[in-house]
């Protein structure tokens, strides 16, 4: 799939790694930056490090956000969370056990 972003001009002296140029181009004529597939992080850092340009960085930045899927985004930690709940409880509980216990000796 072909991502696009809004880049009204590629900035002078950019030119993209031989090896990427089927995935990544300038269009003029949509004055857009394109991007075909999945765009890995590692990928973004190798491209974002070509310039510092802040308009091709923030176009850059969006391609990255729409060239992941979001099955690969980073989800929130929820289950971690409730089975770390469920830990607390089962101490919170063993020791309440433990006090009667001791108090019923």
């Amino acid at each position: 799939m072909i991502h696009r972003v809004r880049l009204t001009k590629l900035p002078q002296e950019l030119e993209f790694p031989e090896e990427m140029c089927e995935c990544i181009w300038y269009e003029e004529s949509r004055q857009s930056l394109a991007f075909d597939g999945f765009m890995s992080k590692a990928t973004f850092d190798r491209l974002e490090a070509l310039h510092r340009d802040l308009e091709y960085r923030r176009a850059l930045e969006e391609l990255f956000r729409i060239a992941v899927p979001e099955d690969c985004l980073p989800q929130p930690r929820r289950q971690t969370l409730l089975w770390l709940a469920a830990g607390v409880m089962l101490v919170l509980m063993a020791s309440v056990l433990g006090l009667f216990q001791w108090y019923a000796n």
